[in-house]
């Protein structure tokens, strides 16, 4: 965990792959990067409108290595990795996305 001492915020490493790569390539903006986040961290969904990356491509989030929906609580510390719903090997429409397992942390 990285510490920003400026804003007591800690950070979290965030990935793109597949067509969310293509789309932040295209743009000039970077494929990874490391973002601060509360202690009490935010939900995934937080951090890809913060990234602008369109709700539509999102399928999955992967933290640490575990697959979770977009409702997951991402926290300080945490790699993030968004898949396309077709790299996650899912149905496109986000209300067709099945949960893919993982615990949730409380």
């Amino acid at each position: 965990m990285k510490e920003d001492k400026k804003t007591k915020h800690l950070s979290i490493t965030v990935r793109m792959l597949g067509p969310l790569h293509a789309i932040r390539k295209s743009c000039g903006l970077p494929t990874c990067v490391e973002m601060s986040v509360s202690q009490e961290g935010l939900q995934a969904i937080d951090i890809v409108r913060e990234l602008g990356l369109p709700l539509e491509k999102v399928g999955h989030v992967f933290c640490n290595n575990t697959a979770y929906n977009l409702e997951h609580l991402v926290r300080p510390g945490d790699r993030v990795t968004f898949v396309s719903p077709w790299v996650a090997g899912t149905a496109t429409k986000p209300s067709d996305r099945p949960y893919l397992g993982g615990q949730e942390k409380s």
